[in-house]
């Protein structure tokens, strides 16, 4: 189904770095520098690219090691892929036509494996914010690499509590004493 497709890469790739499907659509190689990915730019598919959705959603993503790994597999693959439908293309992704990857397309992939219609690709936005919530991350890092302008955004809108979080925050209820301290 998905995997060893462009929809594979581009779902494991949304749910590594937290970019929105227009982020990831309008990136080419030229936007990774090995140690961070450069956000300036969105496709939207009424408007082709513009800037992103707002002033603070310019911003470097920081390529971590599961990260770095997926785009070395991924930069193999779609060598493969593009000389096998001769497709030449600067964009990272790309439709079958080597025009941009749009939400659209990545919609269309989820309703090709029957994925619940809640599963959508922003939520893999979600996603990612709730796994690094629960390893830990502040959450005014988290809003920094979402492209946030603060954290109470991030808290508004994605900080959705996972099973996790909430576990861990049962267990630390359990070691206080409210009334005993006094």
């Amino acid at each position: 189904q998905l995997q060893g497709s462009m929809a594979y890469y581009v779902t494991k790739f949304l749910a590594l770095t937290g970019c929105r499907i227009g982020e990831a659509g309008a990136l080419t190689w030229d936007d990774i520098d090995g140690k961070y990915i450069h956000i300036t730019k969105a496709y939207k598919y009424q408007n082709g690219i513009s800037t992103p959705k707002t002033v603070h959603s310019v911003r470097n993503i920081y390529i971590q090691p599961e990260l770095r790994t997926l785009l070395k597999e991924y930069k193999e693959w779609r060598l493969l892929d593009m000389m096998a439908y001769g497709i030449r293309t600067d964009l990272l992704f790309y439709s079958r036509a080597g025009s941009y990857y749009s939400y659209q397309a990545l919609a269309r992939a989820f309703d090709k494996v029957h994925c619940p219609k809640h599963l959508h690709p922003h939520i893999l936005r979600h996603t990612h914010t709730a796994l690094l919530a629960e390893q830990g991350l502040s959450l005014e890092a988290i809003a920094r690499r979402l492209g946030h302008s603060n954290s109470d955004i991030t808290r508004r809108i994605y900080f959705h509590v996972t099973e996790k979080l909430k576990a861990r925050d049962e267990a630390a209820m359990d070691g206080i004493k409210i009334l005993s301290a006094l």
